[in-house]
Order: C-alpha cells, then structure tokens, then sequence
C-alpha cells in the first residue's frame, strides 16, 4: 500500500471524465486528435482520481509523441470480465496509436524505470513515465498490459475493478490542496544531487510521485549551495546524494560540506558500487541511509518511509 506522500484518496469516479481531463490536459496545443469510443453505462471505479489521471496522461503523452503529425490517438472504454480476475468485474481503457510500433523485445522491458526506446514509436524515451503509471495502476488493484505492432501502432490497456454502477458515483467538492492532498508545508523537500540526467529525472519523477517536494542539481557545490540558501527559509529535510561524480564533489565529500553548513542535515548516498564502503558503512560518514543503484520505486519508498518515519 501507498504510505506517507502517496497515500490514495480513494472514492468511487467516473473514469470518463479523468479520461476526458486527462487527454485534455495533453493535447492542449497539439493537432493530434483523439477519438472516444467510452461505453454510456461504463462501470465507475474506486480511485484516487490525481493518481489515476496521471498514471492515464503519461500514456497518452506517449501515444502522441508517436503519432504522425495531425494524427489520431483513440482512447476506448468497456467493461469486462477480466481472465485474470474473473470472480469480479472490471472496466478496460484501452489507449491507442497509429506509431511506428515497438519490438516484442521492447514490449516485455517498457515498464523498467530505467528502459528507455529512443526512435521505438510510442514508448520512446518514456519509460519513467510508464513506470509510474504501472506503479498506480497496480496499488489500485488493476492490470496494464501492452500490444504493439511494427509499423501499424501501439496499444495500451488498462484494466481497473469496477465499483457498483455508474449511479453510485457521487460528486465532491475539492479542497485546494497539492496533488498530494496535504498542505504545501507539510510536504518534505527532497533535493537530489546526480550527474547524470536520467537518474534525476527518475528520482524527481519518482519522489514527486509519492508526494514529495523534489529539486535537483548535477554536482555537489551546487547542492551545498542550494541547501544553505534554502535554510532561511524553506529548509531541505533530506538530501540525497550521488557517490561518484565527474569533474564535481561527489558524495562523500558534499556531505562532509553540508555537516559544516547543518550539523543536524539528514542525508541518503546513492551508488551502483554495492561493495564500496562509504555504502555498507554510510552511518560512519555521516549518512541516514544509502541506496543501491539502479533502485526500484518501492526501494524508493521504502526507504524514505524508514528515514522519515524515524
């Protein structure tokens, strides 16, 4: 289950509108089109509708950046009895392009967070974006699956459980609250210091995810820098910091600089090299925490649950 930042806000939707929202949001500015084919009587279900809306949205992002310009996206919806899941009923969205197509080779790995598919069609350069979605899909009890065809297009279906009829779906007003439903100041900042540019953007992705206030920067007299500037007036509650980094302070040396600005600053070392010491033994150089490279989104979790809730 979602703990502290990314715990779901569940209540019975009408996924026709988070689809509607959803496409809206993408295409705004674009000439692609998209075609609805949205059963009338399609089944509501119990959701977090922030979560679901970006979890639907950064699939249709990938469908547009597929599609030929002044192409068409479609975005289907039904209910189904689920082979997977036959004892109950589920609705079934399903997403398409008319891309270049991926390979089944591509198809089986989109949902690592570090696969990416340059020039692959519609999962091109996305992978973090699908991670996520994956992710969210999943914490809601569903399913998402992939079908692509070379040459011909992409497929992505989500399959949801549905939750009584649609007459079931009862409106609420809304507070104004960030996505993560908590007041801005009860949000955790996070800045994360990495020198290579997927990996903050799969941190940052990944942290704002669950609910996390997240900025990050490429070498480590910069995060030492921002960290002190941010402490006249919106303190940094943890840093998060690369090991090794070209031509630039790497971890072990910024959290030595950041003791000196805050003696009190709670830190994680990140690195792909398990066996360096500075990662079995990161309490001895001044760190609450380490993480192994490549890290999952639950390791994420897991481990910013343990450091805040400590």
């Amino acid at each position: 289950t979602f703990s502290r930042g990314g715990d779901p806000q569940m209540r019975p939707i009408d996924i026709r509108d988070a689809v509607r929202e959803s496409v809206k949001l993408v295409l705004r500015g674009s000439n692609i089109q998209c075609r609805y084919y949205l059963a009338k009587h399609l089944h509501p279900v119990q959701a977090d509708e922030a979560q679901i809306r970006q979890a639907i949205g950064n699939i249709i992002i990938n469908a547009v950046e597929a599609s030929p310009t002044g192409g068409a996206i479609s975005v289907k919806g039904e209910n189904v009895a689920y082979r997977r899941k036959a004892e109950k009923p589920f609705i079934k969205l399903t997403i398409s392009d008319r891309g270049k197509g991926i390979s089944k080779e591509a198809s089986s790995r989109i949902f690592d967070p570090y696969f990416t598919t340059k020039d692959m069609g519609s999962l091109k350069g996305t992978g973090l974006g699908l991670s996520i979605s994956y992710s969210i899909i999943k914490k809601h009890g569903g399913d998402i699956t992939v079908q692509s065809e070379i040459g011909k297009g992409t497929s992505v279906s989500i399959y949801l459980p549905a939750y009584g009829d649609i007459t079931q779906v009862v409106s609420t007003v809304k507070e104004d609250l960030p996505v993560s439903g908590r007041p801005e100041a009860a949000v955790k900042r996070i800045l994360v210091m990495d020198d290579e540019a997927l990996i903050r953007s799969f941190m940052e992705d990944t942290m704002s995810f669950l609910g996390y206030d997240v900025t990050t920067c490429d070498e480590g007299s910069k995060a030492v820098e921002m960290y002190g500037e941010a402490m006249a007036t919106r303190p940094y509650d943890l840093v998060v910091l690369d090991l090794t980094v070209r031509g630039g302070w790497g971890g072990q040396e910024t959290i030595q600089r950041l003791l000196d600005v805050d003696p009190e600053v709670m830190a994680i070392i990140c690195s792909g090299y398990s066996n360096d010491p500075v990662i079995s033994h990161y309490g001895a150089y001044g760190f609450k925490g380490a993480l192994a490279k490549p890290a999952s989104i639950d390791q994420i979790k897991a481990t910013l649950d343990k450091i805040f809730n400590n």
